[in-house]
C-alpha cells in the first residue's frame, strides 16, 4: 500500500525517528529550536546589550538614580533552505531489494536506508552553519558547500583568544602557566562576564594535553589518570570541562574537512547561560497536493512540523519513487 508505507505522516514519522543520531548533531545540539520571531521566509530579533557597571548606592531619602534603557539593534535575516531528493527504481522497491533474512521484498526497508543517508547528510550541512556560527562567522557558497544555489555570509560578534606558548611543546605548563589555560578563563570571564565552563576541540588539541609533561605527572599520582588511559582524553580539569569532537564531511572528490579546525577551542559558558542566546529558528516546509498520502485538497500545503519534513511522489514512466526531504532553519548566535 504506497500510502501506508510512503505516505506524508509516515515519511514525516521516519524522519523523526532518525532525530537521535547525536553523531551529527554535536554542534547543532547547543541551539534552542524556536520558532518565535520566524515570519515566512525572515526571522528578526533584537541584539541586546546589558550593562556591567554597578548600581549606585544613594542616600536614605535621595532619589532614585535614572539608568539608560538597554542598547537594542534589530536585525533580520532569511532562513536556510535544504532540499535533497531520491529516484528509486519501482522494481528495486518492489522486487528486487530484500530485507537482510527475508525472502519477500521490502520497500519500506529499502527506502528507510535512503531517507537515513538523506538526512544524515542534510545533519552535516546543518552542522556546518552551527560550526559557522559558533566561530564566528557562516559563509554559504557552491564552494564551501557543493551543488549550493546561493552565496552569503552571516557574521557575528565573536571574542578571539590566542595561546601566548605553543601547546606542542611538552614542556608548556598549559594547566598552571599564567599564559595559558588561566589566563583564557579570567580573559573569557572578563569578555562575556560568566565563567568559561566547556572547551570543545577536535584530537590535535588532545594529543597536545595527553603528551604534555605537567598533564602526565597528574595523570600519574590521581585516579582520573586512569579513565584517561582508558578513553584517550582528559574528561574535566582546572575546574574546566574538555570534550573531544571530531564531526567531519567529505566532499565529493575533497578531502575529510573537520568541523573544529586543529589547534582551535571553542569555549562555552554554563548551559543556564548560553541557552538564552544559541537559537535555531525553525521555518516550514511546503508539501504538494501530488505527494502520495496528502489528504488535503489545497494545492500545496504546509509540512507537518517545523524543520524536518519529507514527502514522495510517484512517476509513472518508468515507475520510480521520488523520496524529498528537507529541513528550514538558521543558527544564530
Amino acid at each position: 500500500n504506497l500510502e501506508e508505507a510512503f505516505g506524508v505522516g509516515t515519511l514525516n514519522g521516519v524522519v523523526t525517528l532518525f532525530q537521535s543520531n547525536a553523531r551529527h548533531r554535536k554542534l547543532s545540539s547547543y541551539f534552542k529550536e524556536t520558532t518565535e520571531g520566524v515570519q515566512g521566509e525572515l526571522y528578526a530579533w533584537d541584539e541586546i546589550s546589558f550593562a556591567r557597571r554597578m548600581a549606585p548606592i544613594t542616600a536614605p531619602n535621595a532619589p532614585s538614580k535614572p539608568m539608560k534603557e538597554m542598547a537594542k539593534a534589530s536585525r533580520s535575516t532569511s532562513l536556510c533552505h535544504i532540499k535533497i531528493n531520491k529516484e528509486i527504481d519501482g522494481r528495486k522497491i518492489f522486487q528486487v531489494e530484500r530485507n537482510p533474512g527475508s525472502l519477500s521484498p521490502n520497500a519500506e526497508a529499502v527506502v528507510g536506508r535512503e531517507m537515513a543517508e538523506m538526512r544524515t547528510t542534510i545533519e552535516k550541512t546543518i552542522e556546518y552553519l552551527s560550526a559557522g556560527a559558533l566561530q564566528g562567522s557562516i559563509v554559504v557558497s557552491a564552494a564551501a558547500i557543493e551543488d549550493t544555489d546561493m552565496s552569503f555570509t552571516v557574521t557575528y560578534a565573536v571574542t578571539t583568544f590566542t595561546y601566548t606558548t605553543s601547546w606542542a611543546t611538552d614542556t608548556t605548563k598549559i594547566f598552571t602557566s599564567s599564559t595559558e589555560l588561566p589566563k583564557l578563563k579570567n580573559d573569557y570571564e572578563k569578555a562575556l562576564d560568566t565563567p568559561l565552563d566547556r572547551l570543545l576541540f577536535n584530537e590535535s588539541i588532545t594529543n597536545y594535553l595527553v603528551a604534555n609533561q605537567q598533564a602526565s605527572a597528574w595523570l600519574q599520582h590521581t585516579q582520573p589518570g586512569i579513565s584517561v588511559f582508558e578513553s584517550g582524553f582528559i574528561n574535566r580539569a582546572v575546574g574546566l570541562t574538555f570534550e573531544q569532537y571530531d564531526g567531519n564531511y567529505k566532499p565529493t572528490g575533497g578531502s575529510v574537512t573537520k568541523f573544529i579546525p586543529d589547534k582551535t577551542f571553542i569555549g562555552f559558558p554554563d548551559p543556564s547561560f548560553y541557552g538564552q542566546y544559541l537559537v535555531m529558528p525553525l521555518g516550514r516546509g511546503l508539501i504538494p497536493r501530488s505527494a502520495i498520502g496528502n489528504a488535503t485538497a489545497a494545492l500545496i500545503s504546509e509540512a507537518p512540523s517545523p524543520g524536518w519534513y519529507a514527502y514522495g511522489t510517484a512517476k509513472d514512466d518508468p515507475c520510480t519513487l521520488k523520496l524529498i526531504m528537507g529541513w528550514i532553519g538558521l543558527p544564530l548566535n
